[in-house]
């Protein structure tokens, strides 16, 4: 499997959906993503945004959505996607503190903000070796 993982550990030209509100971060983070060898496919300042790109036929190996958004949060994007593409793996993101990162984690991988090319390459990599199904704990 080591094989199929470029340098960061992360997939070869993974396909990622950014989802970020505020712009320098999403310029930020889409310069990260490919310093460790992602292919962002699409930027997308919203969940609804997100959903209209998918739908029109983008393609994606990773949806990295932030979780407090205006409007959809991330992870109400995620699973709306996972529903109806159950191949997209997602991975999460958020400023918030630790007990938002707890809840959330309860449904989907996520890292806290600010975070380094190296825990992003780690959890990507995690979260591309895993069927991307939540896990809904009680």
């Amino acid at each position: 499997m080591a094989s199929a993982f470029g340098e960061a550990g992360v997939p070869p030209g993974y396909r990622v959906l950014l989802v970020e509100d505020d712009p320098l971060l999403a310029e930020i983070a889409s310069d990260q993503l490919e310093s460790i060898g992602c292919m962002v496919a699409h930027v997308a300042p919203n969940a609804e945004a997100a959903i209209a790109w998918v739908e029109d036929g983008g393609e994606i190996d990773l949806l990295f959505a932030d979780i407090v958004m205006p409007g959809m949060n991330g992870v109400a994007l995620a699973l709306h996607l996972s529903d109806r593409r159950p191949d997209i793996r997602v991975l999460l993101t958020t400023g918030y503190g630790a007990a938002l990162l707890d809840e959330q984690s309860r449904h989907y991988p996520v890292i806290g903000k600010p975070w380094r090319s190296e825990e992003v390459a780690a959890a990507i990599c995690g979260v591309a070796a895993q069927p991307n199904r939540p896990v809904l704990n009680a």
